[in-house]
């Protein structure tokens, strides 16, 4: 199994969900900060040998391991969107503090990448065979393997653990329920791309606050200067981009400290049987969601629910696809991650195009487009991933990415949505009603 996982961590060494470092690198709380750079970790991914012949005969017992993984990606991808749904559901009530749709989604997706990141408690089993293999190459005595995550003083014991650390990162690329909790569920969790389209609206004067208003909204639109907007656009980027890092790091902390008391618990071989049963529940709950849109779609919440779902495994897959083929082409700048978010910006931009005009009107063509917002972009974008980077690239590195994906995406919304905006106009969408 171990020479399976290291076949496919080399493999798909692109999804930085996995090849990032964890957000809190210092569980033994040193000194000082250690903290290993996104890049340094690639950089040892890449020249990690792994021999030929085990490779080949990796990869050709990982193509079941393969459908699973893509298993655990549509399953997960449509119970994260059913979450930012829900979670939107209970969060814009009159009275609300504030009108961003996917703050609180950004935010818990956020938290549990964090706790991925940095857990030892849902994937122990995995985590003990690392500790294994490092003890043994280190060639001290395994008996003591059981205790995890207990470490002494010792340098050599240190050691030990900073290895498996290292190599448990690595293979977490051949864990699906792993690939499919960090890169399904909190990538379609968090949408960054409702942080753009948020920011443009801010500029625009167009974020609609009339849900979460406590008083009968007016028909008059009250104008103000530029110099507002700008300070409306900076509002919703350090609200949404600075309580996601914030909440990374402290789903991080959260999982080491409740690393040794995970340890009592006992471990559970649960793969065998959860991996066959998720194959067939990712693609029945598919299928089924999409059979049931067959029907009359009327009512406003279940269209708006099934035609996410049947749009948000294609997002998660393609971004799936993309950060494995361009991620790791500069390890600088994730590229697969700035290319699927600034992609689900321009289609979520074009597609609130039309659910704002005359293409809108039909209500069935509106709900398509809605689920196209929710579930496609929704799914194709994510905060989690994005704020792992920004947390885990070199300073230089991770302001420079992040700067340029606000750009970018905050940019493309106003190509896409202002030339509608400021020319035709938007009208209320029929589904909204």
């Amino acid at each position: 199994m171990q020479e399976r996982e290291d076949a496919l961590a080399e493999e798909e060494a692109g999804l930085d969900e996995l090849a990032a470092p964890a957000p809190d690198d210092n569980p033994n709380e040193d000194d000082y900060y250690q903290h290993e750079s996104l890049e340094s970790a690639r950089h040892r991914a890449d020249v990690s040998p792994i021999k030929g012949e085990r490779q080949t005969k990796s990869r050709l017992e990982s193509s079941l391991t393969q459908v699973y993984i893509v298993s655990y990606l549509i399953f997960f991808s449509i119970f994260g969107v059913l979450a930012r749904i829900g979670l939107q559901a209970l969060t814009i009530y009159p009275g609300a503090l504030v009108a961003n749709t996917d703050l609180w989604a950004n935010v818990g997706g956020s938290f549990i990448m964090g706790v991925l990141r940095e857990d030892r408690l849902l994937f122990r089993r995995h985590w003990r065979e690392h500790v294994q293999n490092a003890q043994k190459n280190a060639g001290s005595s395994p008996a003591n393997s059981h205790r995890g995550l207990d470490t002494s003083d010792t340098p050599d014991q240190e050691n030990i653990m900073d290895a498996a650390r290292k190599s448990f990162t690595s293979a977490r690329t051949g864990i699906p329920a792993y690939v499919g909790l960090s890169v399904g569920f909190c990538g379609s969790f968090t949408s960054f791309a409702s942080i753009c389209r948020d920011g443009f609206l801010a500029i625009a004067n167009d974020i609609n606050t009339a849900p979460i208003s406590t008083k009968q909204a007016g028909v008059e639109f009250r104008t103000r200067p530029s110099g507002d907007s700008v300070m409306a656009l900076l509002a919703v980027i350090i609200l949404e981009v600075g309580l996601s890092i914030v909440a990374l790091t402290c789903g991080a902390h959260s999982a080491t400290f409740l690393a040794r008391p995970a340890e009592k618990v006992p471990v559970l071989n649960l793969s065998r049987m959860l991996n066959p049963l998720i194959v067939v529940l990712a693609f029945g709950c598919w299928l089924g969601a999409t059979l049931m849109t067959i029907f009359p779609t009327h009512d406003v919440w279940r269209g708006r629910v099934l035609f996410s779902i049947v749009f948000a495994p294609l997002g998660t897959l393609s971004r799936f696809q993309i950060s494995v083929h361009l991620n790791k082409l500069v390890k600088s700048f994730p590229l697969g991650t700035f290319a699927a978010n600034v992609l689900g910006c321009c289609v979520m931009g074009m597609s609130y195009d039309l659910q704002m005009s005359s293409a809108g009107s039909a209500i069935l063509s509106c709900q398509i487009l809605q689920g196209i917002i929710d579930g496609f972009c929704g799914a194709l974008t994510t905060v989690s991933t994005w704020v792992l980077e920004l947390d885990t690239l070199r300073l230089e590195h991770g302001y420079f990415y992040g700067a340029c994906s606000i750009f970018a995406g905050v940019g493309c919304f106003t190509v896409v949505m202002g030339s509608v905006k400021w020319t035709t106009g938007f009208v209320a969408p029929t589904c909204s009603v």
